[in-house]
């Protein structure tokens, strides 16, 4: 389920926005016809059959390239494949067969290997977690003996959610490593080296040739250039704790979050622009439920737009999400509404890397109408995303604008939205939905956040208390919720604190 807008103040408008939903931007590659007419073998819960149904041609291109070169001589290389579990295409052989374990068991060679019936042999490995650094790839097929023809051809593709596919290279002709082996059995390595690291939880292999009738298999394997990152953590000074039960929220109930965790700080009308730091590196993060499938996670910047007459007109978040299909941080943004009262939502596909810092921007100051966000990677300064949308009704002199903090969990999909009875959510038994996911190890802890800013007429303030115009928290201490879900200290009212959003 979409993000419920933080800054929407009457409940109406709460109902309204809370139906919307997610697109992304992916593109993908076709499975040949001859991978598809083959008689597909699970070997792991995700079926080869989903990641081939999946790769439908769109138009836009999902970003796993990260953009820069790997880092093979200061990194470290990581075997990330091995214990990995894969699916194949293809029937197993009766006396050589694959238990599901050892084409990523880090062994290469010394064994039978073992075989699939396959004129095209495709194996999607899931790493586990979106993976950054990959840069070397590399499959070990067997042949020429017992009238098996060995591969000619290996290509490598890379997927963010196992569904949308982004080709990364082949290996074949000269590139093809053959070693003799006993028996007559020859070894093919088929090895990837990029130049520009990729990052993905997804790896399918394809290999082919002329006359191939089976995938004899030793290995599969993908290797990361882990990043020796030193990441310069903040010390947090605040004494101030607080938590859902003891804040109360203002009686007209501005908030903004249900029926999850949530902490929000608003500021004062007059203001164009906001920032914030987020030690990302630190975040401690479990989005899915040992039942009841996934949560999404935020950590965003918003805007509240009045008209002439001082009445709320519009509204944006705009941030940090983690959702329940990657598995991955990235930005997003949405908006209540447009001139024609359509809503907007964009939430990007580029993950960032779970293991640098980020500042996070959100300027309307450039433009009537727009808004840009910013995500700038601590580690070098460098711009590591950017969003720029349509913002209708907003001022670029902050004159009818306010902006907000945010830290949510919020509840994804079908199972995570009904009660403790089965009931779907309303505004009435967001207590019992709450319940209905407790106790399942769902979690958004140890959310950093340290110099937010806010901007007026080109000048940066510190965000001090007498810039803050209320502070909301989900649930508060005068509802009948009696358990510790949402914690903050360390505070520095307000532009430092530390959060907790804990479902136990």
């Amino acid at each position: 389920m979409k993000k419920t807008l933080s800054v929407i103040i009457c409940a109406a408008m709460l109902a309204a926005f809370a139906s919307c939903t997610t697109t992304q931007n992916t593109v993908s590659e076709d499975v040949s016809t001859e991978a598809s007419s083959e008689i597909s073998q699970t070997v792991s819960e995700t079926s080869v059959q989903e990641s081939e149904a999946s790769s439908e041609t769109s138009t836009a291109e999902q970003s796993v390239f990260e953009g820069k070169a790997p880092d093979r001589e200061g990194g470290s290389k990581v075997l990330v494949s091995e214990g990995c579990s894969y699916t194949a295409l293809g029937t197993k052989h009766g006396q050589y067969p694959d238990d599901g374990t050892k084409l990523t068991d880090g062994i290469f060679g010394g064994d039978a290997g073992v075989g699939y019936q396959t004129s095209v042999g495709v194996f999607v490995i899931d790493l586990g977690d979106t993976v950054h650094g990959i840069a070397d790839l590399t499959a070990l097929a067997a042949g020429d003996t017992w009238g098996i023809v060995a591969p000619s051809k290996a290509s490598y593709s890379a997927s963010l959610d196992g569904q949308s596919w982004t080709a990364i290279g082949t290996c074949e002709g000269d590139d093809v490593v053959k070693e003799e082996e006993w028996g007559g059995w020859n070894y093919y390595y088929f090895p990837l080296s990029l130049d520009e690291s990729v990052c993905a939880r997804y790896i399918r292999i394809e290999l082919t040739g002329a006359g191939m009738n089976w995938a004899w298999m030793h290995e599969i394997a993908v290797w990361s250039y882990e990043e020796l990152v030193k990441n310069e953590l903040h010390e947090f000074n605040g004494t101030e704790e607080l938590s859902n039960l003891t804040l109360a929220n203002r009686d007209d109930d501005s908030m903004g979050d249900k029926y999850a965790p949530g902490y929000c700080v608003h500021s004062n009308y007059g203001y164009n622009k906001a920032e914030m730091k987020f030690e990302l590196s630190q975040v401690d993060a479990n989005n899915y439920g040992t039942k009841d499938g996934h949560v999404t996670c935020y950590v965003f910047l918003g805007i509240s737009i009045k008209n002439e007459q001082g009445y709320w007109q519009n509204c944006c978040d705009a941030g940090f999400t983690y959702d329940g299909d990657s598995k991955g941080w990235h930005l997003f943004w949405a908006t209540a509404t447009d001139q024609n009262g359509k809503r907007g939502w964009e939430s990007n596909t580029k993950t960032l890397n779970p293991k640098h810092d980020y500042q996070l921007v959100l300027d309307s100051s450039f433009e009537d109408g727009k808004a840009k966000l910013t995500a700038i990677d601590l580690a070098d300064g460098s711009v590591a995303d950017e969003l720029t949308f349509d913002l209708w009704g907003s001022k670029k002199d902050g004159s009818n604008t306010y902006y907000l903090t945010d830290i949510a969990i919020d509840w994804a999909d079908e199972k995570t939205l009904v009660d403790t009875k089965g009931n779907p959510t309303t505004e009435e038994n967001w207590i019992e939905v709450t319940k209905a996911n407790m106790g399942q190890g769902i979690h958004l802890n140890n959310v950093r956040l340290y110099d937010i800013s806010l901007y007026k007429g080109g000048e940066r303030y510190l965000w001090t208390k007498e810039h803050t115009s209320h502070r909301g928290i989900w649930s508060d201490k005068n509802m009948p919720f009696y358990v510790e879900t949402t914690k903050v200290y360390k505070i520095i009212e307000d532009y430092e604190y530390i959060i907790d959003l804990d479902l136990g």
